[in-house]
């Protein structure tokens, strides 16, 4: 007995040390003591504070601001990346090459609209300004929700003069939709509070306020733990996945809630760690990536994540046609959903994007980027990686395709 009580706690011992190792270089495999009971820097919040927070949306650029990021997409672990500059205006807006004046149309919506990874000049909004003749505002945010997205619009949409608006967005939206707090999902997202709808009677939204009032908040233990408690009821994904994912004492349990995930990613950083070689840690991304995508899958089948979404949609569209203006909303795929649409010639959302097109103008890229070779659509993209962005050829070719769809439906001649 004594025997056997000495090799659970050496085993309790090293499974404590393999976690701790693992999650200082890897956000996904969380626990308690770092992901739970967190102390923010004051230097990140003062940092956070004047760069990006803001309380109706969560977060935005900084006005009249240059900022230079590395082209990189989460979970790659290569040293040395290429590094991309990005110029905010007076707006927040993303500054465009187009020297025209004239603004006909602007875009909202996620990374995929301000168009990560790219510089000025290779944005979608840059091609299509010099195929329309006029200069076509980029007002993306990253990592935006179609939640927040419809909320920027509203907070900007009296100090504008486009005509047309195009809202874009990656079919995970549907899950930012849910997200209170952003770590609760996206693990290591620690600054990401944002308000949120939620469906009362009558199938009408209700605004949830974000539940970060100030950034200072972060800093008082006390005013913290307090939105801590009201998040841990509120935020869906806290209960539906961040529970299912954190560990903490005695690890020997807490590992085999998920044991073929959580051992998976023990064992490839063991081979990673021992050889050096970066597939192994890609190969543990990729156990994120594959079980991120079958959440995904759920809620394009869920049909309260459904209806919460298409609310959004038809709330976001009759604001609006109220501005007297005209919407078309664009559906931006990642590499895989291309990839997957080009051999089935369907994906996990494309039922769900067809229902809307008697509905509201609507534009799902993914058929149109499918019909390329295998070969062009590496080019369209930065890497293989889930949620890669498009490089200045995909946002070329992306641009031509919105181009023509407006030609089509006449809202631009």
């Amino acid at each position: 007995m004594i025997k056997i009580l000495i090799i659970l706690i050496l085993v309790e011992i090293i499974l404590f040390f393999i976690s701790k190792r693992i999650r200082k270089s890897f956000q996904w495999f969380i626990l308690k003591q770092n992901d739970l009971n967190l102390k923010f820097k004051k230097n990140l919040i003062k940092k956070f504070k004047n760069n990006s927070y803001n309380f109706k949306l969560g977060w935005k650029p900084k006005k009249n601001s240059i900022k230079i990021e590395e082209i990189k997409t989460q979970g790659e672990s290569i040293k040395i990346f290429k590094k991309v500059e990005y110029n905010l205006g007076k707006l927040s807006e993303r500054k465009n090459k187009s020297i025209l004046k004239k603004n006909l149309i602007s875009s909202f919506g996620d990374s995929f609209v301000f168009c990560k990874h790219v510089e000025d000049g290779h944005t979608w909004q840059n091609y299509l300004s010099l195929r329309t003749k006029t200069n076509v505002f980029n007002f993306g945010v990253n990592n935006y929700g179609i939640d927040q997205t419809f909320l920027r619009y509203k907070d900007i949409r009296k100090k504008i003069k486009s005509k047309i608006i195009l809202i874009g967005f990656v079919p995970e939206t549907i899950l930012r939709i849910r997200s209170k707090w952003k770590h609760f999902f996206e693990y290591g997202n620690i600054l990401a509070f944002k308000p949120s709808f939620e469906i009362k009677s009558k199938n009408s939204l209700k605004l949830k306020k974000n539940p970060l009032k100030k950034a200072e908040d972060l800093l008082n233990k006390k005013k913290f733990e307090k939105i801590l408690n009201e998040l841990k009821k509120s935020d869906h994904w806290y209960k539906e996945k961040f529970l299912k994912d954190l560990l903490k004492f005695p690890f020997i349990l807490n590992i085999f809630k998920k044991p073929e995930r959580n051992f998976s990613i023990i064992l490839n950083f063991i081979y990673f760690w021992i050889t050096k070689k970066n597939k192994y840690h890609d190969n543990a991304w990729r156990i994120i990536l594959n079980e991120n995508f079958l959440i995904l899958e759920k809620k394009f089948n869920n049909e309260f994540d459904r209806n919460l979404f298409e609310l959004i949609l038809n709330d976001f569209n009759k604001v609006v046609k109220k501005d007297h203006r005209k919407s078309l909303f664009i559906v931006f795929p990642y590499k895989k959903d291309v990839i997957q649409f080009k051999k089935s010639k369907k994906t996990i959302y494309s039922k769900f994007f067809l229902s809307f097109h008697n509905k509201l103008n609507f534009l799902d890229l993914t058929p149109y980027l499918s019909k390329y070779s295998l070969n062009k659509i590496n080019k369209f993209y930065h890497s293989d990686f889930y949620g890669s962005h498009l490089t200045a050829f995909g946002n070329q070719v992306c641009a031509e395709y919105i181009y023509k769809h407006l030609k089509k439906l006449r809202m631009y001649k």
